[in-house]
């Protein structure tokens, strides 16, 4: 009995003796936690130090680079291939060299254009914008960047009618009562609009003929022979032989050309397909023609 007593004694004072993990172990977790938390807060710390300084850097290089100039119009002009031309004499009335703009541009020329040059474009608000606000943001881009469409005429309309002359971008100087007129259309009925727009095809029309029956020795009559690039050629070949402007000759001219002495030319041995760099010529020598000025 006393050996048991001894016994029990002995283990209920080893179980007193014999450290208890649960609270060492929650004794060596504070400082832990507690040297963690510090080590967090400085590598916060360290890195909103980094991402500040890195910042700042960045901004101290945009400022320190060379800001872009700003696209002018002489970064969009060019000049035709020549050797490309069927008629390589130059362009009677043309003053200045023709320009691209947006739906002509050269895919590398449009890069090139946008890396070293610094293009307006005018920052809209989010949401939904009326159409006025639409159009004030379209008014001021074609004002601002010269690859827009209307950027001649915008800055033709802005000079006034005593402003210095405002060239197309085929290079012939615009004339500001017209230009005016399209920036300020009149209001007409529905019948009158389509009256305006036969009376218009129908003089196109005879005047066409007119310049055909003038210059050619027989008139083609399978009108697939007869495309809109014939006229043009036709035009442009008694516009440089007469000294005239593309967009001024009519009958009355192509008259005066065979007077002067030229005579009536054969199609079949004078037509050519045209290049490529004819038909781009073409159009720029289409485009806006009826609000250039009369020389």
């Amino acid at each position: 009995m006393s050996r048991t007593r001894k016994t029990g004694e002995r283990a209920a004072q080893a179980q007193i003796d014999e450290p208890k993990e649960e609270n060492s172990s929650s004794t060596e977790s504070g400082p832990k936690k507690r040297k963690a938390g510090v080590d967090a807060v400085t590598t916060a710390s360290t890195h909103v130090l980094t991402v500040t300084s890195d910042n700042a850097n960045a901004l101290k290089d945009d400022q320190e680079q060379p800001k872009k100039p700003r696209l002018t119009t002489p970064d969009v002009e060019f000049d035709f291939d020549r050797s490309q031309l069927r008629d390589p004499r130059l362009t009677p009335g043309r003053k200045t060299r023709p320009r691209y703009d947006k739906r002509d541009i050269p895919d590398d020329q449009k890069e090139h254009l946008e890396a070293t040059r610094d293009i307006f474009k005018p920052v809209k608000p989010k949401g939904r914008l009326t159409n006025f606000v639409e159009n004030e943001f379209f008014v001021q881009e074609s004002r601002e960047n010269p690859l827009k469409t209307f950027h001649q005429l915008y800055r033709c309309y802005d000079k006034d009618r005593d402003g210095s002359p405002t060239y197309d971008k085929a290079g012939f100087q615009l004339d500001y009562d017209k230009v005016a007129q399209w920036m300020n259309p009149q209001a007409y009925s529905k019948k009158k609009i389509v009256r305006n727009m036969d009376r218009a095809v129908g003089k196109a029309k005879c005047e066409e003929e007119q310049i055909f029956e003038l210059f050619f020795e027989t008139v083609p009559t399978d009108r697939n022979h007869m495309t809109y690039m014939v006229k043009n050629c036709l035009i442009d070949q008694v516009s440089k032989e007469m000294g005239i402007p593309w967009h001024q000759i009519k009958p009355e001219h192509v008259q005066a050309w065979r007077d002067k002495g030229f005579q009536f030319v054969k199609h079949e041995e004078w037509w050519q397909t045209p290049t490529e760099v004819e038909k781009k010529r073409m159009l720029k020598m289409m485009s806006g023609a009826s609000l250039r000025k009369i020389l």
